[in-house]
């Protein structure tokens, strides 16, 4: 059982066992859990004094292992949350499910929010103002490294299937395609989680978050709660 730093904030939505379908789960989905890593020091700041928050979906991916990672790599790079689809209908089912090894802990201090569907989910994040942007090698994309592929401005990540990538239906709800360049031919694509590192990684200093205080030979971790866009000390 996690220990978390305040009763104010319990880790997850306060009815757990509230029985939702598709057309009754809240269009601001289902909260799993509390907590939050965010950039670790004062980003740079938009004219709306706002900093440009990241969200990463999770959607049609695999392998447990994958997810796991993915939320490992989304809180390492500064990510509000991490969103993701689920068919389970009530906020500890929805938990329970969510298969997240791979995560070495950080399952525990990254938020997760859950959707009944994926144009729910765009939906959401479209009303927060966000630029939905999906990861695949396509001849629309703009390479991750270019300063074009990242406006200041509020971002949803959405990365592509293991064998797959994204479908069709996925490319439409995004509004700009990115992809990470290769230098070799030695493999087709990198793995979903690599290729999304490259991703957060080029985000996360394009829209300049700042680099978090290091423990060692190690990054430092921080609680579950905690300030967000707190400056540094």
């Amino acid at each position: 059982m996690a220990t978390w730093a305040s009763d104010a904030l319990p880790p997850c939505d306060d009815d757990a066992a509230a029985e939702y379908d598709d057309d009754s789960i809240p269009a601001d989905g289902v909260l799993l859990q509390r907590g939050g890593t965010g950039p670790a020091g004062e980003s740079i700041v938009m004219e709306t004094g706002q900093a440009p928050s990241l969200y990463v979906v999770i959607h049609n991916i695999k392998s447990s292992d994958n997810v796991g990672q993915l939320i490992r790599t989304a809180g390492a790079f500064g990510a509000k949350e991490v969103l993701v689809v689920s068919a389970e209908r009530t906020a500890r089912r929805m938990r329970k499910n969510l298969r997240t090894f791979g995560a070495h802990g950080s399952d525990k201090r990254v938020p997760m929010r859950a959707f009944a569907s994926l144009a729910q989910l765009i939906a959401w994040v479209k009303s927060q103002g966000c630029r939905v942007v999906g990861v695949e090698i396509d001849d629309s994309a703009v390479s991750c490294f270019s300063p074009e592929a990242w406006p200041v401005r509020p971002t949803c990540l959405l990365p592509g299937n293991e064998g797959d990538g994204l479908s069709q239906a996925q490319i439409e709800l995004c509004d700009a395609l990115v992809y990470v360049p290769q230098y070799a031919a030695a493999t087709a694509s990198l793995n979903v989680n690599a290729a999304t590192a490259c991703v957060l990684s080029c985000f996360a200093h394009a829209v300049g978050y700042a680099e978090e205080r290091r423990s060692g030979a190690k990054f430092a971790v921080r609680d579950p709660l905690h300030a967000l866009w707190r400056p540094k000390s």
